[in-house]
């Protein structure tokens, strides 16, 4: 018995330091406990104001977010991106919206917004009677300012002025242009092939090196012909054709490529979007680029996709 309760004692018991240090810790946390109590501030009594109608005002205060939308007339050629946001659009949507203009696209009509991608039928319904879109001659000339299409060149403009084409033009071109150096102006070149072309004179300021004082003083200098931009058919490409593209890249080749093995070609880039094979914005920026081959390509499209 004695052997048991030394054992006991041994595992379980406790000495006299032991004991010691246990009251001294248990005196300190109930010390903890009182200051913490004490220290804490006494629950005030609830006060509720009730605001009554003074001098014609409203008695309730409205949630800024749950106010309808304040709509208002607009032209989608030449609306900015706060007042596509005044109208209800995200800022995504607003950015995919102007991307989609900048790439050359015109709105003719109002159904014509439910061409960009992210905009529902429900909101071109909604913008539909606020759409105001001028006669043709306006719209060209209003869009027209940052110097997507040649401009006219006035009687009294001095000779010195150089216009320069920017999907045709040659190195020796841009380096007559301000601003423009050797480097410079290979550099767009470099960068204008692999996009395949110009589609706004906006993506000179996507140009490494390029300063934007320099994309000032080209305005009215420079322009762009979209007809001669070379496109991808992304039904039949290669991989390596979508990934060296600046807008498409890597990433996106790889999807579209197991979206293709896996589903079938594309029978266009919104089908990619719905399919969620690569977001509405890069197809927004895509767009411009690319295409359905033929028909008739069938074949070499199969070829492709075998390589």
């Amino acid at each position: 018995m004695n052997r048991f309760r030394k054992i006991t004692d041994y595992l379980f018991g406790y000495n006299r330091r032991e004991k010691r240090a246990t009251f001294t810790l248990v005196a300190i946390l109930i010390a903890l406990f009182f200051i913490r109590y004490f220290s804490l501030p006494r629950e005030r009594p609830e006060i509720f104001v009730t605001l009554t109608s003074v001098s014609g005002l409203s008695d309730t205060v409205s949630d800024p977010a749950a106010e309808p939308l304040k709509m208002f007339a607009f032209n989608p050629n030449i609306v900015t991106k706060t007042e596509l946001i005044r109208l209800g659009f995200s800022s995504r949507q607003a950015s995919t919206f102007l991307s989609y203009r900048n790439s050359g696209a015109r709105f003719r009509q109002a159904g014509d917004l439910g061409k960009v991608f992210g905009i529902s039928e429900a909101m071109v319904k909604k913008l539909t009677p606020y759409v105001i879109i001028d006669d043709e001659k306006k719209v060209t000339e209003d869009y027209s300012r940052p110097g997507n299409v040649a401009p006219t060149k006035r009687a009294d403009a001095s000779p010195e002025v150089c216009l320069v084409e920017l999907n045709s033009c040659t190195a020796e071109d841009l380096v007559k242009l301000p601003g423009i150096g050797e480097v410079l102006s290979g550099r767009i070149i470099r960068f204008r092939d692999l996009l395949g072309g110009f589609v706004s004179t906006e993506q000179l300021g996507e140009v490494y090196g390029i300063d934007t004082s320099v994309i000032s003083d080209l305005a009215g200098r420079v322009y762009v012909n979209v007809d001669s931009v070379r496109k991808i058919s992304i039904d039949t490409c290669c991989y390596k054709t979508l990934a060296r593209h600046p807008y498409i890249g890597p990433a996106a080749a790889r999807s579209i490529l197991k979206y293709r093995k896996l589903i079938g070609p594309p029978s266009d880039i919104g089908e990619l979007v719905r399919q969620k094979v690569i977001d509405s914005l890069k197809a927004s920026r895509m767009a411009p680029y690319c295409r359905v081959a033929p028909a008739g390509t069938e074949a070499t499209g199969n070829a492709a996709r075998g390589k």
